[in-house]
């Protein structure tokens, strides 16, 4: 258990550090090009709260926030980057559906977890060719934000996939009046003993409720 919470908490630091940079990037930028109330600025906001989401185990409102993201990626595309727009799109899309459903989906998304990664190295892949073919002069620190959002994509579901949303049971909440027989119920209350989610003392006074003593 203590292992696979170690694993865990190097996934969300490494997505969470990595997801800061490309944020704190992008807004540096904005603002030393003078724009101060940019789309972009806005986009990395948002992003910043996904780390807060992330940091706070919360699933639904880090696929929310991936989604709102998605949305000002629509939103800013001009006529010259609807492919390059519509492939980051696709990538934020593709992980807060991935996000929501990694509970419900464990075994299908444990298998293609990368995938939001390789839509965002396609999207960097579009956006320098595109940038080539329109002539256009690249900001190096740009590409550099992106690698780290590379990285970001791919520990946040490395994370989201390996997470368990802890159920009212684990997370040291014995039910009293559960269907089943005393000897199943007894079963139950010593499994939450031994993985630690109760103590002996509450084990003591649960089992002398069920057993009516």
């Amino acid at each position: 258990m203590t292992k696979e919470n170690d694993k865990l908490k190097i996934y969300s630091t490494i997505s969470c550090l990595s997801i800061v940079i490309y944020a704190l990037i992008h807004i540096v930028l904005s603002i030393s090009h003078g724009f101060y109330f940019s789309t972009n600025i806005v986009q990395s906001i948002i992003l910043l709260a996904t780390v807060g989401s992330l940091y706070y185990k919360r699933k639904d409102f880090l696929a929310i926030s991936l989604i709102i993201v998605s949305v000002l990626e629509i939103v800013s595309m001009t006529a010259n980057s609807i492919i390059v727009a519509l492939s980051a799109v696709l990538s934020y899309e593709v992980a807060a559906l991935f996000v929501y459903y990694s509970n419900k989906k464990m075994d299908i998304i444990k298998k293609v977890f990368y995938i939001p990664a390789i839509l965002y190295i396609l999207y960097v892949i579009i956006y320098i060719i595109n940038g080539i073919n329109l002539k256009i002069s690249f900001n190096t620190a740009y590409i550099i934000s992106d690698v780290f959002m590379i990285s970001g994509f791919l520990f946040l579901e490395l994370w989201a996939v390996n997470y368990k949303t802890p159920s009212k049971e684990t997370s040291g909440h014995i039910p009293t009046r559960n269907k089943g027989t005393e000897a199943d119920r007894l079963l139950k209350l010593k499994e939450l003993l031994d993985s630690g989610a109760i103590t002996q003392e509450e084990y003591e006074s649960k089992k002398k409720q069920i057993l009516k003593l």
